[in-house]
């Protein structure tokens, strides 16, 4: 029998990630938000972090490496919110 990670997320990121689903997670999102699920998909697919960005100096912010070009931190046009609170 297959697992939901196993039938919800694709094996080229199966193999790029340890992918464990709780509670169904990959297949609620696939199934009832496909949209937003290849969304996810995608922004995976480009990102990278490697040991040298833990390494590099800099306080709380790091470079996100992506092949899109659009990252993780930019999807769909979302911007970083710098208002303080």
């Amino acid at each position: 029998m297959a697992t939901s990670q196993s039938r919800f997320v694709p094996s080229d990121l199966q193999r790029l990630y340890e992918v464990h689903s709780f509670r169904h997670a990959a297949e609620v999102l696939a199934s009832g938000c496909r949209e937003e699920y290849e969304e996810l998909l995608d922004a995976l697919r480009g990102f990278r972090f490697t040991t040298q960005d833990i390494l590099a100096l800099g306080g709380n912010e790091f470079t996100i490496h992506s092949e899109t070009g659009v990252g993780v931190t930019a999807p769909q046009g979302l911007v970083r919110d710098s208002h303080q609170r």
